[in-house]
C-alpha cells in the first residue's frame, strides 16, 4: 500500500531469511520509495510526470547523498529482475493484470535476502 512501509518489520525478525514484495518497484505505489525499495523519492517523479503535484509519499525530505538504503543498513540484499526466478514471477504477474492494462508497468516481484 502507499505511504506505508512493513518491510522495516519483516527485517528484524530474526526468523525471516528472505522476503518478496509483489507489486509496482520504487514508486511508492508498493510501499515507500526509501524505505520499502531503497530508491530516493526524487528518483521516483519522472520529467513526463512534471506537470502534475507528487503524490504525497513522494513529499518530503531526501535522504542524504550519502545515505544507505535502509536494507541494506539492516544487511540485507534486494535481488531484482535479473535473477531467474525472480525475473519469471515478474512475468506471470504482468501477464495476469487487465487485459486493457498497457503492457510494460512496473508490476514486478522483488526478493530481499539476509546478509
Amino acid at each position: 500500500m502507499p505511504e506505508e512501509d512493513w518491510t522495516a518489520v519483516w527485517r528484524a525478525q530474526p526468523s525471516v531469511r528472505a522476503y518478496v514484495v509483489l507489486g509496482e518497484c520504487d514508486g511508492g505505489q508498493s510501499g515507500l520509495p526509501w524505505e520499502t525499495w531503497g530508491v530516493r523519492p526524487s528518483e521516483c517523479f519522472g520529467a513526463a510526470d512534471a506537470d502534475l503535484p507528487p503524490p504525497p509519499w513522494l513529499v518530503g525530505p531526501e535522504p542524504a547523498a550519502d545515505a544507505v538504503p535502509p536494507f541494506q543498513a539492516d544487511g540485507w540484499a534486494r535481488l531484482g529482475a535479473t535473477e531467474p526466478a525472480v525475473a519469471a514471477v515478474t512475468r506471470w504477474m504482468v501477464g495476469q493484470g487487465d487485459e486493457d492494462a498497457p503492457r510494460g508497468n512496473s508490476t514486478c516481484a522483488t526478493v530481499f535476502v539476509r546478509g
